[in-house]
């Protein structure tokens, strides 16, 4: 089955999965020759669907291998759009980005980040990812564990997943065992939060709360540490959030004034000029490949088709 979604006319895939090549973990998987992406998806009928995302003059094509319901079809067109956030206008941040020489350069693997189908799916892969200070990988290991543990197998290929559910985070016996009994107890706490109360979370995407209180209420929700609440962030389009945990310190530190500690004001005042978009221009910034940071640079190794 193949229909068509919109998008705006800023949009490419192909960029959108060059710049989020650290976020292609499952149930994503990338391509190249053609460019595609495709995702396994647990749909509210119960069903478990592979889809896949291919560029078109007329917009996306989206297909799938079994013929959906029209509500089926509804419901992944609403969750792709938020997944690729078509939703967003960019526009008055790439002008103001076009007028900067890093900024500029950057733009040209675009502007868009990749992020879940829900904020559930954020959440856990941002306390997944943040998890230590070890190298990016493991992080990247955790979250494919969950999903191929967890998840809801796809019939046609029982080796790929759906992400899974908070219920069926809550009815597992693995977790303190594979992820320890720091972060075991922190998916615990979210995937109870998502099944109590699924609507009024979900919902703060669309929130217009006040920066601080956002960041005061993720924190006192989930605990999320610095790096996990960056990420969340991202993923919930504020912009106006500045990055200020070690990795934006250092980098901050060895770009601008030469090797010289930086605190967290220090970090705010080198995007403030950015606002309301301070954060985009953080997250998009070309960070020379000589200043590591975990565990955001590790790229994923998920879908090797897409390296080749």
């Amino acid at each position: 089955m193949e229909w068509i979604l919109t998008f705006p006319n800023a949009f490419s895939l192909a960029q959108l999965i060059r710049r989020s090549r650290w976020l292609l973990l499952p149930p994503f998987e990338a391509y190249r020759s053609p460019e595609r992406l495709t995702r396994v998806e647990l749909l509210g009928s119960g069903r478990t669907v592979a889809l896949t995302l291919a560029p078109d003059p007329a917009g996306l094509i989206l297909s799938t291998e079994t013929r959906l319901m029209g509500m089926e079809a509804e419901e992944l067109s609403r969750k792709i759009w938020r997944a690729l956030r078509l939703g967003e206008n960019l526009t008055p941040f790439l002008e103001l980005a076009a007028t900067h020489p890093v900024l500029r350069s950057a733009l040209r693997q675009g502007a868009r980040f990749l992020r879940g189908t829900s904020l559930f799916e954020d959440v856990v892969k941002a306390l997944l990812l943040a998890s230590s200070p070890s190298p990016a990988q493991s992080g990247t290991r955790k979250v494919i564990w969950l999903v191929e543990r967890l998840g809801h197998p796809l019939a046609s290929n029982p080796t790929r997943h759906a992400f899974p559910t908070p219920h069926q985070v809550l009815q597992s016996s693995a977790l303190l065992s594979e992820l320890g009994p720091d972060l075991a107890p922190a998916l615990v706490r979210a995937a109870e939060l998502f099944q109590h109360e699924p609507e009024s979370l979900e919902g703060l995407a669309d929130s217009q709360l006040p920066l601080r209180t956002l960041v005061d209420m993720l924190d006192h929700l989930f605990g999320l540490n610095e790096c996990a609440c960056s990420l969340v962030m991202l993923c919930l389009g504020r912009y106006d959030y500045i990055p200020t945990d070690e990795c934006a310190l250092r980098r901050v530190s060895l770009e601008w004034p030469s090797g010289h500690p930086v605190g967290p004001a220090e970090v705010r005042a080198a995007f403030e000029h950015w606002q309301p978009w301070g954060g985009l221009a953080y997250w998009l910034w070309n960070w020379p490949p000589t200043y590591p940071c975990e565990p955001w640079e590790g790229e994923s190794q998920h879908g090797k088709d897409f390296a080749n």
